[in-house]
């Protein structure tokens, strides 16, 4: 049964070596405050997709739920915040791709930037999957503490 547990996965090619380093201490420390803060100022909320902001809960529930369901829903957004601000910095660079396709110089760029717009769709979409997930799990959180009136 270990072997099973501790088996490790096929997940394809390997990264370049320099960013796969970079990339674990991001996933293993995170950001500092300041660089996170740095970022969120530098990816605002587009315009035209308020949905990139993290959903608040109405006042009247989340002063009518114990504090537990106060705590982990803090938590929940906290987590969510640096996902939703990562969406917006994709929807960005996919935006200015979908601009820079539409310029002069097609043959070698374009082909680039097809598979950049893929990658980079990709990603927004795995990304909003998860800040929907994130989303459903702080809906339920607060359904299961809320009284039927």
């Amino acid at each position: 049964m270990a072997k099973v547990v501790n088996k490790l996965l096929h997940n394809g090619e390997n990264l370049n070596a320099d960013l796969s380093i970079f990339l674990t201490d991001l996933l293993c420390q995170g950001v500092s405050k300041k660089s996170c803060d740095e970022l969120f100022e530098k990816y605002p909320t587009m315009g035209n997709c308020q949905s990139l902001e993290v959903v608040r809960v109405n006042p009247e529930i989340f002063n009518s739920v114990q504090k537990y369901v106060k705590t982990d829903d803090v938590m929940h957004q906290k987590a969510q915040k640096p996902l939703l601000k990562g969406i917006t910095a994709v929807a960005k660079g996919l935006t200015d791709l979908m601009i820079a396709s539409e310029a002069e110089d097609k043959a070698f760029s374009e082909k680039l930037m097809t598979n950049t717009m893929q990658v980079l769709s990709d990603s927004l979409s795995l990304s909003s999957d998860a800040s929907h997930k994130i989303d459903l799990q702080r809906e339920a959180l607060f359904k299961s503490d809320m009284k039927s009136e």
